[in-house]
Formats: C-alpha cells, sequence, structure tokens
C-alpha cells in the first residue's frame, strides 16, 4: 500500500473513531434491525449501543 493510500485509509479510520459510523438516512435502524433478527446483537440493543 502506498503512503497516499495509507494516509487516506488512518484519516478514515480516525475520522469514524471520532464521530461514528455515518449512516443514510434511516439505514442505520434497517441495518441494526437485521442484525438483530439474525442475533448478531442482543434484542434490546439501541442504535447508539450498537454504534460504539
Amino acid at each position: 500500500m502506498n503512503e497516499k493510500v495509507k494516509r487516506q485509509v488512518m484519516n478514515i479510520i480516525g475520522t469514524y473513531k471520532r464521530f461514528g459510523p455515518q449512516w443514510k438516512p434511516g439505514k442505520d435502524i434497517v441495518h441494526l434491525k437485521k442484525r438483530i433478527a439474525r442475533q448478531d446483537v442482543p434484542l434490546e440493543y439501541t442504535i447508539d449501543e450498537y454504534n460504539k
């Protein structure tokens, strides 16, 4: 991986860690419901817990 790509990846990771995922409107709930249905996360999980 060249240095430019490596810096871009590190920047993206830093932004994600500071601000969490940036969901399209309504997609966060759809995604969480899918994960709950697949039993990947507990039934009582909230979107705030999932995004941590």
